[in-house]
């Protein structure tokens, strides 16, 4: 990617909008005779009155160039913070034409899913991308901001103003940009590319792990805490946070399982092992016990005590090839699927498996879904237990386990979006992102 252009304005007239805008097409277009990247200036000019009048927005306009190979895209954010000033900020860049495929493709597919993805972040969030995060938190996303300064929180309560918290942009305003830290508020470094950011459940820590690396920062002060690298994992197997917060378990490379310990004043590095590539990785209420799952012929299942930093129990699944997807609860429940056979069964701390409930998804009364026999993508409990979720692809059923019953059968005309956050409540009330 390749950034062209790039303005902030601060409470700007109609006419000074139009007039960037203009100035990024015009920096896209570079030295052509012909525009590729144009609008009609009656449409400028309604983009400058949208970003006066409404009080957040943006717009985006993404123009193909073939005879470069790539793509150009012009972004016009307006956002207004807690203390009314308007914040506008225009972007301009392109970037290779690989990123987007032909029509049809599968790459043009996982485009327009990623864009739309995009699109339902907060407008915030578009405004400063570099220095806002999304906070899993288990329902819907707390999205952060993190200032230079290292406080940290929701735009609204830091005042944001243009990449910084409000106490920063009045020192600026008086001082000059040399009064503050220069420092980009980003849970980043040179050389470390985060893929996922993690709270502890106590807002202590911010956890974020990359590709071989890990970062610990102190929520309160913004400080970091710790720092050090950790094996690439084998497979897609996500970095998690215990319920109770003490331990961090960061992925399953060169035959160990690494972890980090909360605990204390600093946080330290735990690796347990031999042990081999995974196929699931799940915290259970129990104090410091990772429930995995190894990718092997038989699948077998292990309890690892992080606290004494063993492995506990080699638990057969219930079936051969049956996948372990989702545990819920003090007395833990989990739910395996084979294909479209569903199991759950409960675990006992002796490792033994209590086959509770076994049905086939798809199947019922209402039996209104397609084919599952390539499995469930996704598979949720509602909070309370009682209820099961599944999702692939369009379909989606809800079971109430005990019965072994299908309470909802519906396929939807687009994809859910699995890869984003799904929020259920007790009253089944669901809000998943459609693709």
């Amino acid at each position: 990617m390749r950034d062209l252009f790039g303005i902030r304005l601060t409470d700007p007239t109609e006419d000074e909008v139009a007039s960037v805008f203009r100035a990024a097409l015009a920096a896209l277009n570079g030295k052509r005779k012909a525009s590729i990247f144009s609008l009609p200036v009656a449409d400028v000019e309604v983009l400058g009155k949208r970003t006066v009048s409404e009080r957040e927005g943006h717009y985006e306009l993404t123009r193909p160039d073939s005879s470069r190979g790539e793509y150009g895209r012009v972004l016009l954010v307006w956002w207004t913070n807690p203390g009314g000033r308007k914040l506008v900020r225009v972007r301009g860049w392109r970037e290779g034409q690989h990123r987007h495929g032909g029509p049809g493709t599968p790459e043009d597919m996982y485009r327009f899913a990623d864009q739309r993805a995009l699109d339902s972040r907060p407008v915030v969030w578009h405004l400063d991308p570099e220095r806002i995060i999304a906070a899993e938190t288990g329902t819907d996303p707390e999205w952060v901001a993190v200032c230079g300064c290292g406080a940290a929180g929701s735009p609204e309560s830091l005042g944001w103003n243009h990449g910084m918290c409000g106490p920063c942009a009045d020192q600026v305003a008086e001082f000059g940009l040399d009064a503050v830290p220069r420092e980009p508020g980003l849970l980043t470094e040179a050389g470390f590319d985060p893929w996922d950011v993690m709270f502890t459940p106590n807002g202590r820590y911010i956890i974020s792990s990359g590709y071989g690396k890990c970062r610990v920062w102190d929520c309160a002060s913004g400080e970091l805490r710790a720092t050090g690298d950790c094996p690439r994992p084998t497979n897609d197997v996500r970095p998690s946070v215990s319920p109770d917060g003490r331990f961090v378990f960061l992925c399953d490379g060169n035959q160990r399982l690494t972890f980090l310990s909360l605990e204390g004043d600093k946080p330290r590095r735990v690796e347990i092992g031999p042990f081999g590539p995974l196929l699931t990785a799940m915290w259970t209420n129990w104090p410091g016990k990772l429930l995995v799952q190894r990718q092997d012929p038989a699948r077998h299942l292990s309890l690892v005590d992080v606290e004494d930093e063993s492995v506990k129990h080699m638990i057969r699944p219930p079936d051969t090839s049956a996948r372990l997807f989702a545990v819920h609860g003090d007395d833990p429940r989990l739910v395996f699927t084979d294909r479209h056979r569903a199991t759950v069964a409960r675990l006992d701390r002796d490792g033994k498996l209590d086959v509770r409930a076994r049905f086939h998804i798809g199947d019922g009364a209402l039996n209104r879904t397609g084919n599952w026999n390539s499995g469930p993508e996704l598979v949720r409990f509602t909070p309370n237990g009682e209820r099961l979720l599944f999702i692939r692809g369009t379909e989606m059923e809800l079971w109430n386990p005990a019965r072994s019953k299908a309470l909802l059968q519906v396929t939807f005309p687009a994809s859910i979006q699995t890869r984003l956050s799904l929020r259920i409540t007790n009253t089944c009330s669901f809000s998943p992102w459609m693709v």
